[in-house]
């Protein structure tokens, strides 16, 4: 097995494995509501084809006016290829694999009636000895794209967390770090506003092992400033939130083979998250 095989097994599996139920959860202290007003435009930056769902199913389903999906890492290879994650999600290779997930995306998102946007960089599991710093340089490019495209609106921007060695996804990690880059450069806008969001199934890990309260290590991490903002759900939001969760068949049978369950624990943590009933966090960089 080549090394970057051997990597991809090796982080899934523990990623997995550590992925079990009845996690404690942590409510987060000194938090106000989060309020998006109704002419805003909503804009999430999912690395793969179920992120956005996993982490803000609830809040796509809560909100009424345009949001869009934005995926980074749907690129189908020219000479496809089968990694270890294909085979237990039921593809043949990596371009049926991407086909597929992005219709299981589409249709998933056509629940919180969301607009899905893909860009194609090879996901980790297919990548062959690319550049990280031009991957985020060409993220960060995108972002400012998507930002320009929408300059006339009130954007509210979502991107996701990190969480550290052995926690983070490699796509992860570098979506969050273009985020990061592109956020510092619109602090003295107004119209734009910028928070990192809870990206589950790791921030569940996260929470397992013990690590502090993730606010004060995303600060330190990429230096700078958060207030955390409760997104308050109600039963039908997550209701929807766990239908649009149930359309990315392929990743639940892929779970499955390790004998978890994505539904289950996705809905725990949602449940659980505040003392408050359904919620999802989200985090304000503050200018």
């Amino acid at each position: 097995m080549k090394n970057w095989q051997a990597y991809v097994v090796s982080f899934l599996f523990v990623s997995i494995v550590i992925f079990i139920p009845k996690a404690t959860h942590k409510v987060v202290v000194d938090s106000v509501f989060h309020n998006v007003p109704d002419n805003a435009s909503i804009i999430v930056l999912s690395p793969h084809l179920d992120d956005a769902v996993l982490s803000l199913g609830g809040f796509l389903s809560k909100y009424k006016g345009r949001a869009e999906v934005a995926t980074f890492f749907t690129k189908r290879n020219q000479n496809p290829i089968r990694t270890y994650w294909d085979k237990i999600s039921g593809f043949k290779d990596s371009v049926e694999s991407i086909n597929n997930r992005i219709e299981e995306n589409n249709t998933a998102l056509n629940i919180s009636s969301s607009t899905a946007v893909n860009f194609v960089f090879n996901d980790f599991q297919y990548r062959r000895d690319e550049d990280s710093s031009k991957i985020i340089e060409d993220i960060s490019s995108l972002i400012d794209s998507i930002l320009s495209i929408n300059s006339n609106r009130n954007i509210y921007v979502y991107g996701p967390a990190e969480f550290g060695d052995n926690i983070t996804h490699p796509d992860h990690l570098l979506l969050h770090k273009a985020f990061i880059q592109v956020s510092k450069g619109y602090m003295d806008n107004k119209n734009i506003n910028f928070y990192i969001y809870e990206d589950f199934p790791y921030v569940n890990r996260y929470m397992k092992l013990g690590r502090g309260e993730l606010k004060n290590y995303l600060e330190q991490q990429s230096n700078i400033k958060l207030k955390p903002e409760i997104i308050f759900l109600s039963n039908d939001n997550l209701n929807n939130k766990i239908i649009a969760l149930e359309k990315y068949s392929s990743q639940i049978k892929a779970f499955n083979s390790f004998n978890e369950h994505l539904i289950d624990e996705t809905k725990d943590f949602t449940l659980n998250r505040t003392s408050s009933g359904p919620s999802e966090i989200v985090y304000r960089i503050l200018p």
